[in-house]
């Protein structure tokens, strides 16, 4: 991956990690400069240097009147990484705890459906996280786009969370779009993944992703909404199955 992905991948957008390498190759610069030279709109530039400094990935000092940009440097992102990771590994050892004293208050009904919202990208990956926890139907089905449901939790994110499934012995049969594809033998393998898939026909959309495995069913929306909801529903579950089945039918086999 270039130096964009990468810092994609740890939850920058697309102008903001422009915006970020930009402001790294002056050095600093004002909200002009750095406009300049990346390309972007200023009235954007502006904008996205106000979320980099939320995010504290850019300070800023007022110079003669102006506002200089300063980027945060390298070291410092594996400082803040390695201070995050002490930090989640405290809260784990909380949430063990936590975990079976929230599920006792619960007192969930077996005939009462559970529905749960998640959002942004955190939220949609622990939605898929929730869909490989306490499994006891081996088979999982999908209808998604696969360019969008990467591009929602991120390439290292999916690929690994296609590893776990494998490694519990999930297999899963989908349907998915042909013209959002992407060329990555994690997705496309068959045998070696315990997948099968077929194309959906040219009239079918998907904007959502659609996940179904024993009494869940998962949907999942593309980046430019970023969100999750969860159903556990048995009787919900086995009208989707249905849904699904019908469609399967349609799709030419891969």
């Amino acid at each position: 991956m270039n130096t964009k992905e990468l810092l994609q991948q740890i939850g920058l957008s697309d102008k903001e990690a422009q915006i970020f390498i930009t402001t790294h190759e002056l050095g600093l610069g004002t909200a002009y400069e750095i406009a300049k030279r990346s390309k972007i709109k200023r009235t954007t530039t502006y904008a996205v240097l106000d979320q980099l400094e939320q995010k504290k990935f850019v300070s800023s000092v007022v110079k003669k009147d102006k506002k200089i940009y300063i980027p945060l440097q390298p070291q410092a992102l594996i400082d803040r990484a390695t201070e995050k990771i002490s930090e989640a590994k405290q809260q784990e050892t909380y949430l063990h705890q936590l975990v079976p004293l929230l599920e006792a208050l619960a007192n969930r009904s077996p005939h009462k459906p559970n529905i749960i919202y998640y959002q942004d990208r955190d939220g949609v990956r622990d939605l898929h996280n929730e869909m490989l926890r306490n499994i006891t139907d081996k088979n999982m089905y999908y209808l998604t786009a696969v360019e969008n449901i990467e591009q929602v939790v991120g390439k290292t994110f999916f690929t690994n969370w296609i590893q776990r499934r494998i490694n519990q012995g999930i297999k899963s049969t989908g349907i998915r779009n042909k013209t959002k594809e992407v060329a990555n033998t994690a997705y496309t393998n068959k045998s070696d993944y315990l997948r099968d898939y077929r194309f959906a026909p040219s009239w079918v959309n998907l904007p959502l992703g659609l996940y179904i495995c024993g009494n869940k069913v998962a949907i999942m929306s593309s980046q430019k909404e970023s969100f999750g909801i969860l159903i556990e529903s048995q009787e919900f579950a086995v009208l989707m199955k249905s849904l699904f089945d019908a469609l399967w039918k349609l799709c030419d086999p891969v």
